[in-house]
């Protein structure tokens, strides 16, 4: 048998077992976090627990579930691409090298989406800004949580599940499956609705859309990175459903379809608007690179 063929041959049956065999793990861990937190009495019961996550004061537990998922998505996109796929993790598409102008890409897309729709927030008097706080300790940990779930999340969706779909079907097909993957995964968030459901699914686009051309990481995470955290630590909203202490305080106030709620910005209408016009922005641009490209190799 030729060793650098794939155990599993079809790409959408690999990504289905990874699915399975990754949620079930991941759900069943939490779930035995938050045991954890009621048996040492940081919480009463598992409701107890729960708000617990949500909670401003309280930001260690998130970072234990945090390197718990961190921790299981590593080491399962690691196994299933080495004993499965049979190829290196790196080969996901970690170089950096040439393609760090795509996540400046990133960087910037998160940081003007989020700007853009603060202004808007704050133009029609949905939002103002009530004063500001630095706690070293607590930004420094958000940091690092950011960044862990920026790689520990892209790795699995668009690295592995993404990356295996489009050896089964068109680049497209491929994008789309994996962002309504990357939606139900977060169905279990704080005040989750189907407006988030919908903005969840339009996120995995856009995290997506850079590497259905180039196969490389980076961008997706400063983009998710950046995303999460400008949007929490820096400018106060909730990230998906969860509290963390901010840079900025914001009074949120009025429809929540226009807000986005306690959901966080990421659950507002407006962060539909502009996620769709940035994602085809930026996929018209790819695309024409591409064809660009494939042109000039043509002649």
């Amino acid at each position: 048998m030729n060793q650098k063929e794939p155990l599993i041959k079809q790409g959408w049956i690999r990504v289905l077992v990874f699915c399975v065999l990754y949620f079930s793990v991941l759900v069943t861990g939490s779930f035995l976090i938050l045991l954890m937190m009621m048996v040492t009495n940081v919480a009463g019961n598992m409701q107890d627990a729960l708000k617990q996550l949500n909670a401003q004061d309280s930001i260690m537990p998130i970072l234990y579930i945090v390197l718990y998922n961190f921790t299981v998505s590593i080491l399962f996109v690691f196994l299933f691409r080495k004993y499965i796929d049979r190829k290196s993790i790196f080969s996901l598409g970690w170089e950096l090298q040439n393609h760090v102008s795509h996540a400046l890409i990133g960087l910037c897309t998160a940081i003007a989406i989020i700007g853009t729709g603060t202004f808007i927030l704050i133009a029609f008097n949905y939002v103002r800004f009530t004063g500001w706080f630095i706690n070293g300790e607590d930004l420094f940990i958000s940091f690092g949580i950011m960044v862990l779930v920026a790689i520990a999340e892209e790795s699995v969706f668009r690295g592995y599940i993404l990356h295996n779909l489009m050896q089964s079907t068109n680049r497209y097909v491929a994008l789309i499956l994996s962002a309504l993957i990357f939606g139900i995964a977060h169905a279990t968030n704080p005040s989750f609705s189907w407006l988030a459901f919908i903005n969840i699914i339009l996120a995995g686009l856009i995290l997506g859309i850079n590497y259905i051309y180039t196969q490389n990481l980076w961008y997706a995470v400063v983009l998710h990175f950046a995303w999460n955290f400008f949007q929490g630590p820096v400018m106060g909203y909730e990230v998906s459903g969860l509290n963390f202490q901010s840079i900025f305080q914001l009074d949120i106030h009025g429809n929540e379809i226009i807000t986005g709620g306690k959901f966080g910005f990421e659950g507002s209408i407006i962060a539909s608007v502009l996620v769709i016009i940035f994602t085809v922005i930026l996929g018209l641009s790819y695309h024409k690179k591409t064809r660009k490209a494939l042109a000039i190799q043509a002649k």
